[in-house]
């Protein structure tokens, strides 16, 4: 599968391959909104993330979840 395209305003992200998780920095500049709003939310138990040592990821589809729904 290609790599997901996105809008010129946000072509400082690099090409992000399909079903790969998502840094919580690339989420939140993906869907306009703070890396600190995707934390509250993850800890709020309104999104799903994944936590690997100290890093904290958000999964593809959660992210496309929040940008079909809103955050």
């Amino acid at each position: 599968m290609p790599p997901v395209t996105t809008p010129s305003a946000l072509s400082n992200l690099p090409p992000h391959p399909a079903g790969a998780p998502w840094s919580v920095q690339d989420a939140a500049t993906f869907l306009c909104v703070s890396a600190r709003h995707l934390l509250r939310l993850g800890d709020g138990g309104k999104l799903r993330t994944i936590t690997l040592g100290r890093r904290r990821l958000v999964p593809d589809d959660e992210v496309h979840r929040l940008a079909r729904a809103g955050c």
